[in-house]
């Protein structure tokens, strides 16, 4: 199978280099495809009523200590796995390392 586009969806933890090795196999078989990234970054969230948000989307604040950490930690990814990917984005989860939160 040939595909035109590969999405890796990761969250950087114990298994992201098995995924990004069988992204590799899945680009290797499908040369001329394009690969874009997108990171799930634990975020703390604010509670408004039922609904969870998280807090970066609130103030707007992509651009702080934490996220600029993510951005580094997602380039070192990519290049210890030897991808390249044409589109990189970031986006905060309403989960955690022990599931979706209450």
């Amino acid at each position: 199978m040939s595909y035109q586009h590969v999405l890796l969806v990761t969250d950087l933890l114990s298994d992201a280099d098995k995924v990004a090795l069988k992204t590799k196999r899945i680009l290797a078989g499908s040369p001329k495809a394009r690969l874009s990234v997108l990171h799930i970054v634990e975020d703390d969230m604010v509670r408004f009523g039922y609904e969870l948000v998280p807090s970066s989307s609130l103030s707007g604040d992509v651009h702080n200590e934490k996220w600029q950490k993510a951005r580094a930690k997602l380039a070192q990814f990519l290049e210890c796995n030897e991808l390249k990917a044409v589109n990189s984005e970031m986006t905060a989860a309403i989960s955690n390392s022990k599931g979706i939160v209450d």
